[in-house]
């Protein structure tokens, strides 16, 4: 609080502004407004729409701006209003980049932009061909399956987005899809990858991620079911391109010499660009009067990075390098490469063809030819390591005595698209050369920022892109998808009304008490707005926010057992499906401490409301079972009450009618308060003893020792013939010692 006092601009966390503001820790009449980033990111029922309706509350003075530069994470229904009441918002400019004021301005920089397209490799290029072919195989089989539940194109599924697309699509009918299907969405996830690796990787990386994925599908492996797109003849054909593009071997048309095997290790088409690219910057750089520049080099992936680096200083032994780790790691695998295929289930006569329904390509994979064998390499791959040169280790001449600092004129800055800090990466370096060695949308925007705020500096980009390449359809899908969002933007405000400020009521809650004061009647006591006592870890999730909205006063704490407190003597610990299924499995499920002890399973509501799927369940019944562990939960705690719901707005319903079903209720005393817990305890591990006898015992009882004195006749006028034998047995049995 006293840090808030002492002003100043303070950069927080949604989560931790929200419990201070709850607390009362931080002023917020005095603060003179909020600034958010990322405002794509502000829904409705989120964190950041909780600090701003108790910002709002308390100060209508203040200001509030949000930022964003993404226009094309604004999706859904009405994206802007929704966005904008939200951040409790009226006003909205839309600065796009083809505005004539915005074009103007960034078009006063005079800069060098030089557009190099590099023609992929014919090995290269066929893979590309190869693995598209196996994905749309792979997404016409779903598609077949699935007509109704999945709209996607081919175009969209290389993007990173359509995993999240395809799974969201499908995850109103999840729990009923076949392991078939699933397996299906995970080889369109594969095949992506495999894309992208293609142009960001070297040839020995890449047939390394080929031969990772065939090992875990070869027999014997854990995989349960493999990869249909394996055994295709375009898959096959994409694995043995793979392997030409590192080694070829006897049997093979362009294999020539005597030797069982022959190294090709083909370079990527970029590196000799890139070394081209730096050989004329070190000659400008010579002839420059300041003795050299910066470049800045960006790439996409991290290994990229170290590849980059490595080849840089060391160009003719990467490859090598490379092949040689991944012989040594080929040769410690005990899994055979080799993919066969499904046996066929005998029955028919051989020269009748069983009809399969549908006409898929996948479906008749029986007659697809299998991936090529590599049994035979296994001999070979001890020449090829012994023929390699052994990789160097840094000696100590090689380390400097002492260290100098570099300038900034002589350092080349290898950086990752992937990282926090690649926004500042060019005020940081401030670099003359900027080499795009993959391409972004993104971080040109921020080039032309930069160029705009240095003018006096003469910035020259060169933006490197394979042709005819997924990589160049995917660059040139994000710039049509930037200007297609904008768009939509600019219509939405041009037609949208505009939001008004939601006023949040306070509920006030009558608690009805008996007085004897009052002859024959009762009096009414307002008592406030309804409260709930929430973990300080549960701000994660979009509950409290939605119980805030309701007029519920929240009050947040460190709770060492439960969630949300309801009153002193009702607990409620929230599990989702994945939690629930990780804590049966741990055993870490909340103790006893309260009265009324809730288990609250909470499902999402964009799935389906179903806690196993159809695909899961058994014939027999089985303890691993998540079923099974619930009925044991039960059993152990028959305290335990267990509350389903369908998704956290169904979960704010339920906590009011609980505490609205506690109005009036009359607190009496518990037998279990008012007992030492240790003897229930043990009385309760006897034979005979229950729960629903346990309380008679305690008050006919007055302890242990006088139970065991006690007759079976007087066991059994207290809680039955039955029961009372089995105890009476269990006391006065003799044991050995």
């Amino acid at each position: 609080s006293l840090l808030y006092r002492q002003s100043g601009l303070f950069s927080i966390t949604s989560r931790i502004l929200a419990v201070d503001m709850l607390l009362k820790r931080i002023p917020i009449s005095l603060i003179s407004g909020m600034l958010i980033h990322n405002a794509h990111n502000v829904k409705p029922d989120s964190m950041i729409h909780l600090i701003l309706r108790i910002y709002r509350e308390h100060n209508s003075e203040g200001f509030i701006k949000a930022f964003s530069d993404r226009p094309d994470l604004f999706g859904g229904f009405s994206p802007l209003q929704n966005t904008m009441k939200a951040l409790h918002l009226r006003k909205v400019h839309l600065w796009p980049r083809f505005q004539i004021l915005v074009s103007d301005n960034l078009s006063r920089v005079n800069g060098e932009v030089i557009e190099l397209r590099q023609p992929m490799t014919p090995a290269a290029e066929t893979i590309q061909q190869l693995l598209v072919e196996c994905m749309e195989a792979t997404l016409a089989e779903l598609r077949r399956l699935h007509p109704q539940q999945l709209e996607l194109d081919l175009e969209h599924t290389f993007f990173k987005a359509a995993d999240r697309l395809v799974r969201r699509q499908l995850d109103p009918v999840w729990h009923r899809l076949t392991p078939a299907a699933k397996q299906l969405v995970d080889d369109l996830k594969v095949l992506r990858q495999l894309l992208g690796c293609l142009t960001a990787y070297d040839c020995v990386t890449f047939y390394s991620f080929l031969e990772t994925i065939i090992a875990a599908h070869a027999p014997g492996a854990r995989q349960s079911r493999h990869s249909q797109w394996l055994f295709l003849e375009a898959g096959n054909q994409a694995v043995l391109e793979a392997r030409k593009r590192v080694y070829l071997k006897r049997g093979d048309p362009e294999y020539e010499g005597d030797q069982p095997t022959k190294l090709v290790l083909e370079e990527q088409p970029k590196w000799q660009l890139l070394r081209s690219i730096l050989e004329e910057i070190e000659h400008e750089a010579a002839r420059d009067e300041e003795g050299g520049s910066a470049v800045l080099i960006m790439v996409s992936e991290r290994r990229t990075c170290g590849h980059l680096q490595d080849y840089i200083t060391n160009e003719s032994k990467l490859l090598g390098q490379l092949a040689q780790r991944f012989f040594k790691w080929r040769k410690t695998l005990n899994v055979q490469p080799t993919v066969q295929p499904a046996p066929v289930r005998s029955g028919g006569p051989p020269n009748k063809r069983r009809r399969v329904r549908g006409g898929s390509n996948l479906s008749s994979r029986a007659d697809t030819p299998t991936l090529e064998n590599e049994d035979t390499f296994a001999e070979e791959e001890e020449e090829l390591i012994q023929g390699m040169p052994e990789e160097e280790d840094v000696s100590s001449d090689q380390i400097l005595s002492r260290f100098e600092e570099i300038p900034k004129t002589s350092t080349t800055t290898i950086e990752c698209y992937d990282d926090d800090r690649y926004e500042r990466s060019l005020e940081d370096t401030q670099p003359r050369f900027i080499i795009m060695f993959d391409p972004n949308p993104a971080f040109v925007r921020q080039i032309e920022v930069y160029r705009a705020q240095h003018p006096e500096r003469e910035i020259r980009v060169y933006f490197m892109l394979y042709e005819n390449s997924v990589e160049e359809q995917n660059y040139l899908s994000l710039i049509k998808r930037e200007k297609e969002s904008f768009e939509k933007l600019i219509h939405e405000k041009s037609i949208m009304a505009i939001p008004l400020p939601e006023k949040r009521v306070e509920r006030e809650m009558e608690v009805i008490k008996p007085s004897s004061r009052v002859a024959g009647g009762q009096i009414k006591v307002l008592s406030g707005p309804p409260v709930i006592t929430v973990d300080m870890r549960e701000f994660r999730n979009v509950l409290p926010p939605i119980l805030y909205a309701r007029g519920i006063k929240i009050e947040p704490c460190t709770l060492q057992v439960g969630d949300y407190i309801l009153s002193p003597d009702m607990c409620v610990e929230r599990k989702s499906i994945s939690d629930l299924i990780q804590s049966l499995h741990s055993g870490r499920l909340m103790s006893m401490y309260y009265k009324t002890p809730i288990l609250l399973i909470e499902f999402d509501q964009n799935k389906s409301f179903t806690l196993q799927g159809l695909s899961e369940l058994r014939d027999n019944i089985r303890l691993q079972d998540i079923t099974s562990k619930l009925v044991v939960l039960t059993l152990t705690f028959p305290k335990l009450k267990i509350i389903w719901s369908s998704s956290p707005h169904e979960t704010a319903t339920m906590f009011e009618e609980l505490k609205a079903a506690m109005i009036g209720a009359e607190e009496g005393e518990d037998g279990e308060t008012i007992h030492n817990m240790t003897p229930q305890d043990i009385l309760r591990s006897m034979p005979g003893i229950n729960s629903k006898n346990y309380k008679l015992v305690i008050n006919k009882v007055n302890n242990l020792e006088d139970l065991a004195k006690m007759t079976q006749r007087e066991i059994a006028n207290i809680i039955g013939e039955e029961c009372a034998s089995k105890l009476f047995e269990f006391l006065h049995k003799k044991q050995r010692l």
